[in-house]
């Protein structure tokens, strides 16, 4: 099934936790067929991922050495206004979720999670919202 825009929907999925971003790679592909998932184990990586390509959703780890969630949805956002955020931590708790609040993501996970509740977050994300062209890197244009 094609999203309602039928363009590429690009998916940056950030866990220091490289079976999980394994899983959550390949459970992603299968919601649709014009989802593009990238991957980044670190705050840092995906950073430098931000840096040259346009993501329409990221989907990151709350905590992990280096770069927290928080300060990756921010630093995102400031680069990209128009990307789409779901924290993801196993480490709930009323605090983390008015900081996610206080941050307008998009979605927030608490692991372990059932692969319905992120494939229908993403959905309810994707599907509905037209964004961007992502087919030039950032700062780029090819007029």
């Amino acid at each position: 099934m094609l999203s309602q825009s039928g363009r590429v929907k690009r998916i940056l999925v950030v866990d220091d936790e490289a079976t999980l971003i394994f899983f959550l790679k390949k459970d992603l592909q299968e919601v649709e067929d014009n989802f593009f998932v990238d991957v980044a184990s670190s705050g840092e990586d995906a950073l430098k991922k931000l840096t040259y390509h346009r993501y329409d959703l990221l989907i990151t780890d709350l905590n992990m050495p280096g770069i927290s969630g928080f300060t990756l949805a921010e630093v995102a956002r400031s680069m990209q206004p128009d990307i789409h955020i779901v924290i993801m931590t196993a480490f709930g708790s009323q605090e983390v979720k008015d900081e996610a609040s206080s941050l307008e993501v998009d979605g927030y996970l608490t692991k372990p999670f059932p692969t319905a509740q992120l494939r229908e977050i993403v959905s309810n994300i994707l599907i509905t919202t037209v964004s961007n062209d992502v087919t030039n890197p950032i700062g780029h244009n090819n007029s």
